[in-house]
């Protein structure tokens, strides 16, 4: 997999919201403690903007920020050749960036020692037809747009996550319960329940109010 992969397959912007919604809230019914989650989602973290996280625990993350302008989406690999802590920041990709989200490449959460965490970006300007990525011109491996980002992916995305939580949170899943939620519908008391009996919407309230999932 390479950006050029990702950039083609990434859906448009609300059903790539709904889905990065929707894994936010499938981690948070099965991994109370936030910081062994994997994806998280933050529908007031600006005041026209709304951040997805995802992040492996290993030096691996991406960011997906849904503002005014369109969506940018940067990736951090401890391992790309653009790693800015071996090789300092990564011009070649920050420098096709539109200024339109300079903001988000500068944005402090996504800095590390000087300097902005990219490693490679991809972004959609909003009522444009499709997504443009950096570094151009260049085969990014999939280590360089992490595989916390593959589930976002148009191909088999619920049976994918399936797997993840099997593996990285041993939790067996419903794979209807999973399909439903991550393609954004609506979780019911019996949906969290099905996914992890020992959670609740009670338990849920905090997490789904800052993920903006919609409850029934």
């Amino acid at each position: 997999m390479d950006i050029r992969r990702v950039a083609r397959e990434l859906p448009g912007r609300e059903e790539l919201r709904a889905r990065a919604r929707g894994l936010a809230v499938l981690d948070a019914v099965i991994c109370p403690e936030w910081e062994r989650r994997y994806y998280s989602y933050d529908s007031k973290w600006g005041e026209e903007e709304e951040l997805a996280s995802m992040r492996t625990g290993s030096g691996d993350e991406s960011s997906i920020v849904f503002g005014p302008a369109g969506v940018y989406i940067r990736f951090f690999s401890s391992d790309s050749p653009f790693n800015p802590y071996s090789h300092g920041p990564a011009e070649k990709v920050l420098q096709q960036i539109p200024e339109v989200f300079g903001e988000y490449v500068s944005e402090p959460a996504f800095y590390g020692e000087g300097f902005p965490l990219v490693t490679a970006a991809a972004w959609r300007i909003i009522d444009q037809a499709s997504w443009a990525f950096a570094p151009d011109g260049d085969l990014v491996e999939a280590r360089d747009v992490g595989d916390i980002i593959a589930l976002l992916l148009a191909t088999n995305g619920p049976e994918e996550y399936i797997r993840y939580a099997e593996e990285i949170h041993e939790a067996t899943l419903d794979p209807v319960v999973v399909a439903a939620v991550y393609n954004g519908e609506s979780m019911s008391e019996e949906m969290v329940r099905s996914l992890n009996s020992g959670a609740s919407m009670e338990s849920l309230a905090e997490d789904i109010e800052e993920i903006g999932y919609p409850m029934h």
